[in-house]
């Protein structure tokens, strides 16, 4: 029998904020940063610890870079000893904690920007590139949209200084349920978010919250799903319905 040992690494002190999620926008953004911003504010400096498979995907190590966090990656065929470990708790999920969600906001601003930028821009956030959660008849909302004045974008095409931008310069935010909606901690107060729901779905909450904390205006409609699950289906909007929606978006300016 051949025993192998996995190479070893100490590190005297380090802070943990990740789990399974962690690689996803919406989690990513929303929960783990607000708790390193948390722990920067109680004065806990300690290096963080995050896998490399966490910390490879773009946006994430964009966001600690700009943070000038200090990291320490580790990969699973490492044996790591911390001898000092901070971890902060969740808040409950999707009730999201309006100074935390503030802080996150003023923390990016004024990395990209001192200044507000002036809203002015509508934006569909398109999920045609996604495996699921996708709009079917989208040929046909999209230039309905158009004719409304929105642009559109697919937000994996765009680096994260890119999606705050463009953001913070959007007063409208129309898309199906998915991570893209997040954006929204980029908004302003008093802009305004519509959220397309398939018509299975009747508890996911999340982003009515977050639009909550943060002050946006929260619209949302159900559409006709094709799967019994919400987090699988991929929806059939019906447009008469929408455009009636866009005009009193456009009446209320």
């Amino acid at each position: 029998m051949k025993i192998l040992f996995l190479p070893r690494k100490t590190i005297e002190r380090a802070v943990w904020i990740t789990d399974t999620w962690s690689r996803n926008y919406f989690h990513w953004v929303v929960e783990c940063i607000p708790r390193v911003l948390e722990l920067r504010n109680r004065g806990i400096l300690s290096p963080l610890l995050i896998p490399e498979i966490i910390y490879s995907v773009p946006f994430i190590k964009a966001s600690l870079d700009e943070l000038g966090i200090e990291i320490i990656s580790f990969n699973f065929q490492e044996y790591v000893l911390i001898k000092e470990l901070y971890l902060i708790t969740y808040d409950t999920p999707c009730a999201f904690d309006l100074d935390y969600m503030w802080n996150l906001r003023r923390e990016f601003l004024n990395v990209e920007d001192q200044n507000e930028r002036p809203t002015f821009r509508k934006i569909y956030i398109s999920r045609a590139k996604a495996t699921k959660r996708k709009i079917e008849n989208e040929y046909e909302l999209i230039p309905i949209l158009e004719r409304y004045g929105f642009e559109v974008f697919r937000t994996e095409d765009l680096s994260f200084k890119e999606q705050r931008r463009l953001f913070q310069e959007t007063k409208v935010l129309f898309s199906i349920h998915g991570a893209g909606l997040t954006n929204m901690v980029f908004m302003p107060a008093k802009s305004k978010i519509v959220e397309l729901h398939p018509d299975t779905e009747r508890y996911n909450s999340c982003f009515f919250h977050l639009s909550s904390a943060l002050d946006i205006d929260y619209l949302y409609s159900f559409e006709k799903a094709d799967h019994p699950n919400p987090q699988e289906a991929n929806i059939t909007v019906n447009l008469n319905k929408i455009e009636n929606l866009l005009i009193t978006l456009k009446n209320d300016g």
